[in-house]
């Protein structure tokens, strides 16, 4: 009987998982970097250079790009196959873009790359 319930919901929970770890791991990354920036400009007294700058602007864009990862991989949740591969696209483009922010310490990189091309190529 309970079977018979959940036998139409063929849901990329793998992909879902990774890319969610993933996702998680690049904002935590992102985090890091604006911590380790805000030290830095502590140490230089106030001083801002272009690099500080440049480290802020990371940091953010990690935080940005982990967000945007972990909303991509609530996204695969949908039955409809269109949107779900449009999902694992924006987790493969900001899985990427990480990389400028440390990339979730390699890790959430890696994990939201392999979690979003799971969630392009997943079946119905």
């Amino acid at each position: 009987m309970i079977s018979k319930v959940y036998r139409g919901k063929n849901k990329p929970i793998a992909s879902f998982a990774i890319t969610l770890t993933g996702g998680f791991f690049i904002f935590i990354g992102g985090l890091f970097t604006l911590f380790l920036s805000a030290f830095a400009s502590r140490l230089a007294a106030g001083y801002v250079s272009n690099f500080l700058i440049g480290a802020y602007a990371s940091g953010i864009l990690g935080v940005i790009a982990g967000v945007i990862v972990m909303l991509a991989a609530t996204m695969y949740d949908n039955r409809n196959r269109k949107i779900t591969t449009e999902w694992g696209t924006v987790a493969v483009i900001f899985s990427v873009l990480s990389l400028f922010s440390l990339g979730g310490f390699g890790v959430g990189f890696l994990l939201g790359l392999i979690g979003g091309i799971l969630g392009i190529t997943t079946k119905d």
